[in-house]
């Protein structure tokens, strides 16, 4: 199945997911065979729902991940109009940048005043990403949640 393709079953959706959480603890520095194991899946079956992600090392007999994925991922943030929002992600690079924001908010409400400065002006799918203290306090108060934000991929 191509890396992008949309699974045809609930089962294949499923080892797709499972083939994704195997690419990020490869990303992590855990081995292919390894990472399967600890998540439920065989190796092959990790090859065959993503075969751009992961390619041989020159010279070895071992599968190592590409840096980086052009995979569609649904994720949750609280965005610059104050509501949450499920993007569609397209990437790995945005999915850590998002990552990366949701951190640092969960930061910031701990009392890192600093936390949200890297990500002023940022835009993660196209959207801004909220990082006005005062909006973001005023939400905390309103009961707005922000301590969420993964969802599994898409497709």
């Amino acid at each position: 199945m191509p890396a992008n393709a949309k699974p045809r079953t609930k089962r294949e959706a499923e080892a797709r997911n499972r083939a994704l959480k195997v690419l990020s603890l490869a990303r992590e520095g855990k081995r292919l065979t390894f990472a399967s194991r600890r998540v439920g899946i065989s190796p092959s079956t990790v090859l065959r729902h993503l075969p751009d992600d992961f390619h041989k090392q020159r010279g070895k007999n071992r599968y190592v991940p590409s840096k980086s994925d052009q995979h569609i991922r649904g994720i949750n943030l609280i965005l610059s109009d104050g509501k949450e929002h499920t993007l569609r992600v397209r990437g790995s690079r945005q999915a850590t940048l998002a990552s990366d924001y949701s951190n640092a908010l969960q930061r910031f409400r701990a009392g890192d005043t600093l936390a949200l400065r890297p990500f002023r002006g940022k835009k993660v799918a196209g959207r801004k990403l909220l990082t006005d203290p005062k909006k973001i306090k005023e939400l905390g108060d309103k009961g707005v949640e922000v301590d969420h934000f993964y969802a599994e991929a898409f497709a």
